[in-house]
């Protein structure tokens, strides 16, 4: 039988699974709730009543895996059995792939696969919504010196698929900058008590940039060199304008944010005149 503890920690688990990443689980986990509530002792029912009927939860965007995808291919991790399937990349393209399956690892809304690939003799990271069709081969493998999964898949989605790849020394402890960075954005690495190593990716330097100067600490640039020089110039000329936002009301500094894709001159132009506005006034 289930204490009051592990009891809510069923339901809250099954409230989120129902309309989140994965496919065909929602009617299950309804089922579940629904018979879960009258095996429990009278103690007990109405906590699990109220977390039951007045939670709710935001449906997220995006393709959900599909439950039987997400069995099959966890039964090849558990079973170190090789898998075939189809798979599309981000543009699009269908290929077939023969892999030795490592771990599922989730990230938030997205589930990966880890795998590596004999053909290739690398590991290798999927996107697990992007795999059809998964079969077992029967081909029982050894795996021999397997790598960190959660990190191979934190490196793919954080900086492998962008064309820059930064890595900034920032002068304020782990926790500070953890609370700033989330960690579908960046690794970090606690180089001491007082400094982190941030590695981040983008497709645009001053992107890239400009979210490196607004965390408001001191950093120093050891890759790529082209910005080494440039960024510390950067943040000096940015803060002080950065300072004054007091002057500009919150809606339209954040307004003025989804500027940032357009290119950072564009959003330094656009700050300058409007405080400069303000400041007349």
């Amino acid at each position: 039988m289930l204490d009051a503890a592990e009891a809510e920690a069923v339901v809250i688990c099954l409230r989120a699974a129902a309309g989140g990443s994965v496919e065909g689980v929602e009617e299950a986990a309804a089922r579940v709730l629904s018979r879960l509530e009258p095996m429990l002792p009278a103690n007990m029912r109405p906590g699990v009543a109220a977390l039951s009927a007045s939670t709710a939860k935001l449906e997220s965007r995006g393709e959900a895996v599909d439950r039987a995808v997400l069995v099959e291919v966890s039964r090849g991790c558990r079973e170190s059995e090789q898998l075939t399937f189809s798979y599309r990349d981000g543009g699009g393209r269908e290929s077939d792939r023969r892999v030795e399956p490592y771990r599922v690892v989730n990230a938030g809304r997205r589930w990966y696969l880890v795998a590596r690939e004999p053909l290739r003799d690398e590991w290798r990271t999927f996107r697990m919504d992007r795999i059809g069709s998964p079969r077992l081969t029967g081909h029982v493998f050894q795996r021999d010196d397997p790598p960190d999964a959660v990190a191979l898949v934190h490196a793919a989605i954080t900086t492998s698929p962008y064309r820059y790849q930064a890595r900034v020394e920032l002068d304020a402890p782990l926790t500070m900058i953890a609370e700033l960075v989330p960690a579908t954005v960046g690794v970090l690495e606690a180089i001491d008590d007082h400094t982190t190593m941030l590695t981040t990716g983008g497709d645009n330097l001053d992107y890239l940039a400009m979210h490196i100067a607004m965390l408001d600490v001191g950093f120093r640039v050891h890759e790529p060199r082209r910005c080494a020089s440039g960024l510390p110039c950067l943040r000096r000329d940015l803060l002080p304008l950065v300072d004054q936002a007091a002057v500009v009301g919150r809606v339209e500094l954040r307004a003025l944010f989804l500027l940032l894709p357009l290119g950072l001159t564009l959003f330094l132009q656009c700050l300058a005149g409007l405080l400069g506005r303000r400041l007349l006034r």
